[in-house]
């Protein structure tokens, strides 16, 4: 449903240790790229692990970063997806758009 396409930037808010930022990075090639944000440091360390362990840390980038902080614009992804990260914070229905 993303859409993914080679070349494409990505976004995984609420990236976690990094399950689903790997295999994205075979979807944007090596002229993408693919962020994951997270709140949880220990998350972003596992993630950063992990893609330094698969070899894709070129086009993969895991952040220490508040989702009500995100400092991209709008318009700097081609797809974004979100999908466990509703279910860990106080008031999800605050980050619906």
């Amino acid at each position: 449903m993303m859409h993914i396409q080679v070349g494409h930037r990505d976004l995984d808010l609420g990236c976690g240790p990094g399950i689903d930022t790997i295999p994205l990075a075979q979807f944007v090639g090596r002229n993408g790229q693919v962020i994951g944000l997270d709140i949880d440091n220990k998350m972003i360390e596992v993630a950063n692990k992990k893609a330094i362990d698969e070899g894709v840390t070129d086009r993969v980038i895991h952040k220490h970063i508040d989702a009500n902080s995100i400092p991209y614009h709008s318009d700097h992804f081609n797809s974004c997806r979100s999908e466990r990260l509703l279910q860990h914070v106080a008031i999800p229905w605050a980050y619906l758009i």
